[in-house]
């Protein structure tokens, strides 16, 4: 697609049949043609690249002065022209008739059109050598330069004019001997490409003003209408400090604590550290450019997770993730980010990976202090309201609490006691992992995803257990159960709550068959009726016949007076 060029074209005293003429003229491509009659003077503003063409007839030469220079006179006589009307003009075509007028003419456009494509290919190659940031230059076959880029003018700190027409060692400040005798004269390469008219490509060693400079080059044949070669055409880039960088980014790749991955933007992996290959033993059969890293979020994991997902590509050290020669399981921070450009286009990632195994356990450690009961090694009440997640309509929650515990550790000390609580901590810890101490002699236990039959069987297991396991003087221990479920999206506190008010109610129910075995037992020491008597045995056996294993929460079941029972339930506990 061609620029359009406006050709103007004027007559003055041209013969009517050729101006007739001009107007059948078919405009060449990418012009277009004005044409009026008269000469304009001075000459009307041309667009773009546009060339005036004024045809001037023999009448015109009477009044020469009127006539602008640089016109073209068309002659239909044979009568001579004096010096002063052929300096007036810039050509003469000798046209009796029309079809060699139009011949001429077309002519012309032929070699305007030829004229105006050269002009701009010049105007096109001087803007690229004003314009480009490489360094550009040709040369003859004798290596003297007869155009560069302005960029290498401004390298070599001479202005262009200065350069054109001179040799390598002139222009980067070398004598002839040094120049002859020099690796950093770049002649080796000019060489293969006038033996091979082949492109060469290669790093070039310049000594500049600047020092020592490397130089990306690439260097073509010029030819001649023949194929001949005539000289030598380059361009290159000063990677000096694109080498420097690099050498300093390996450096720092090869000196970080951490391992490093680099992938393109297609998640091939390009280079690692040896970091990256201490820490993962399969890194050193990576194949550069065709192994590929899966992306995931920034995160931590497992040594093992990051070899099934991020590095697929990559065999597994040990069988269960471990490092060699280690029985610790490894535990990574990984950190991906992406790599952009100037126009902020991706064009790879980066990749982090930080053993933070020490970190990992030390936080766990830091977790059971935090978390965990120190004697009896289940949770404490605080991981139980952080860290367990009560799912709306679908959890279950028992809450026990020992009986005669004070009487334990009254009548046979603490260190009995303490051993009560472990084995009831055992037991609970057997069954479930998030077993929690909720303080005292106070244990609850939390089931996600259950119903009321398991919630009942399970119960049942943990009072058969704890009975079959406290012998001997610990036998005085019992424990009372409440159960409640989830209703909903109550909080977690509101469940304890349901679930404590129905231990209570079990509770309540122990304590109502001692309290009536200890007035019978005094009836009889007082010599009480056989009537009251009798009383006392109906009410204590209808006491013993509504004792359950456990009590499930009912709505307006009574609540623990004060968060404790009364002080006679207290001295059982």
């Amino acid at each position: 697609m061609h620029l359009v060029t406006v050709l103007r074209i004027h007559t003055l005293d041209l013969d009517c049949d050729f101006s007739e003429a001009l107007r059948t003229l078919k405009a060449r491509e990418g012009f277009v043609h004005e044409i009026s009659e008269g000469c304009p003077c001075p000459l009307p503003q041309q667009t773009l690249r546009a060339r005036d063409l004024v045809l001037v007839g023999e009448k015109a030469l009477a009044h020469l002065d009127t006539i602008p220079r640089a016109s073209v006179l068309v002659k239909h006589t044979t009568s001579s022209l004096t010096a002063e009307q052929l300096s007036h003009f810039d050509d003469i075509w000798c046209s009796p008739d029309r079809e060699l007028f139009l011949f001429c003419v077309n002519r012309y456009l032929d070699r305007l059109a030829v004229y105006r494509d050269l002009h701009r290919k010049e105007i096109y190659f001087e803007t690229m050598l004003d314009t480009t940031p490489a360094l550009v230059w040709f040369k003859n076959v004798d290596g003297l330069h007869f155009s560069v880029s302005s960029t290498f003018s401004r390298t070599v700190k001479k202005p262009r004019e200065d350069v054109e027409g001179k040799g390598h060692a002139y222009i980067w400040g070398m004598d002839e001997k040094e120049y002859e005798n020099s690796p950093l004269a770049c002649k080796e390469s000019d060489a293969r490409v006038l033996n091979s008219g082949k492109i060469d490509v290669s790093d070039e060693l310049v000594q500049s003003q600047r020092g020592i400079r490397t130089f990306s080059t690439w260097k073509g044949a010029l030819k001649d209408d023949d194929g001949e070669i005539i000289g030598t055409a380059g361009v290159a880039h000063d990677v000096t400090d694109m080498n420097t960088l690099s050498a300093e980014l390996e450096l720092l790749l090869t000196n970080l604590p951490f391992a490093v991955l680099i992938t393109d933007e297609n998640d091939r992996i390009i280079n690692v550290n040896d970091r990256f290959r201490d820490l993962f033993s399969q890194a050193k059969k990576i194949v550069t450019g065709q192994s590929v890293y899966y992306p995931t979020k920034d995160r931590r994991g497992d040594l093992h997770s990051i070899l099934k997902t991020e590095l697929r590509d990559l065999v597994l050290p040990e069988k269960d993730g471990q490092d060699a020669g280690s029985s610790e399981k490894l535990f990574m921070d990984i950190q991906h980010k992406e790599i952009l450009d100037r126009l902020h286009n991706r064009v790879g990632s980066i990749v982090i990976f930080r053993d933070i195994t020490d970190e990992h356990n030390k936080k766990i450690l830091l977790e059971k202090h935090v978390y965990e009961d120190a004697l009896t090694g289940l949770f404490n009440r605080r991981f139980f309201y952080e860290k367990i997640v009560k799912e709306d309509g679908n959890g279950g929650l028992i809450f026990l609490d020992l009986n005669n515990f004070k009487l334990l550790n009254d009548q046979w000390g603490h260190k009995s006691g303490d051993a009560c609580l472990q084995i009831v901590g055992n037991v609970l810890r057997s069954i479930s992992a998030n077993a929690v101490r909720m303080g005292g002699d106070e244990f609850a236990l939390y089931l996600p995803k259950t119903n009321k039959a398991d919630l009942e069987a399970t119960a049942l297991r943990i009072k058969k257990e704890v009975r079959a396991r406290l012998t001997g003087h610990l036998s005085v221990v019992t424990a009372s159960f409440g159960l409640a479920l989830s209703e909903g999206q109550e909080s977690m506190d509101e469940l304890v709550q349901r679930a404590d008010s129905a231990m209570y109610a079990n509770k309540r129910q122990r304590i109502d068959v001692e309290e009536l075995e200890i007035r019978l037992d005094q009836a009889r020491e007082d010599g009480a009726s056989e009537a009251q008597l009798a009383e006392l045995t109906r009410a204590y056996e209808e006491a013993r016949s509504k004792v359950t294993p456990f009590t499930w929460y009912e709505k307006g079941q009574e609540e623990r007076p004060g968060g404790t029972t009364s002080a006679r339930a207290k001295n059982l506990r």
